[in-house]
């Protein structure tokens, strides 16, 4: 390894190792009170790329910090009365669009988002980045298609989210058959496929969804009434 490329990666471990040291110095509960609780992850403002040559190989260690740096914050009891929704969601989204590889992040993240701002619309975002880097994951798909079904009231894509969770392996029987029902309704309702799920066409396998809903609607579009001939 060069001088230069040494000097680069301790400068890294140093940033970051000062960075730590920075949360833990304002942990305490009187300098909490002055310290801003919602914070950005340094260096993740950066582009993506970016990061990965500054990290000179060692991207992985970013990413174990960028997490431990924002589920600390995503676990705090005053977070709702110490941030906006704005901040946090901002905070969140500056890791999460790097695509880290922990999947309890993206969870944790719509999860506060929905449960502690009732911001449920902040959640499809992160949830799609996170099927972005984990595309075998069933959870984070289906916690989003139940937050679009029984919060946004969005039945055509809870059903595209129920349909990439039924898809990946190891989940429940039961999601397709929940997808399909959602699909019907959808239709009956009268919403429309292509407003509702544009951003799944940058998720692994999102565009066979797609194709696999339009022929489903076009199937009930074209299938008799109930008693017709």
């Amino acid at each position: 390894m060069s001088l230069w490329r040494q000097f680069l990666t301790l400068l890294l471990v140093l940033t970051i190792f000062g960075a730590c040291i920075e949360i833990g110095t304002n942990s305490g509960k009187l300098e909490r009170q002055a310290w801003k609780l919602v914070s950005v992850a340094p260096l993740s403002s950066l582009n993506t790329n970016l990061i990965n040559v500054i990290t000179l190989g060692h991207r992985g260690l970013y990413d174990d910090f960028a997490t431990i740096w924002t589920v600390q914050f995503l676990a705090e009891s005053n977070l709702a009365s110490k941030s906006t929704a704005d901040e946090v969601y901002a905070a969140i989204d500056s890791v999460t669009r790097h695509h880290p590889k922990f999947e309890s992040l993206y969870i944790i993240g719509c999860f506060t988002m929905a449960d502690v701002f009732k911001r449920f619309d902040r959640c499809e975002k992160i949830s799609s980045d996170g099927m972005i880097a984990f595309p075998r994951s069933y959870q984070i798909p289906m916690v989003e298609g139940v937050l679009l079904m029984n919060e946004l009231k969005d039945n055509l894509k809870a059903a595209a989210f129920f349909q990439l969770a039924a898809a990946a392996p190891g989940s429940p029987k039961y999601l397709n058959s929940v997808a399909e029902k959602l699909i019907k309704k959808g239709f009956l309702d009268g919403q429309e496929l292509n407003d509702s799920l544009n951003l799944l066409r940058d998720i692994p396998g999102g565009s066979k969804i797609l194709d696999l809903m339009r022929e489903r609607l076009k199937q009930h579009e074209t299938a008799p009434a109930p008693g017709g001939q």
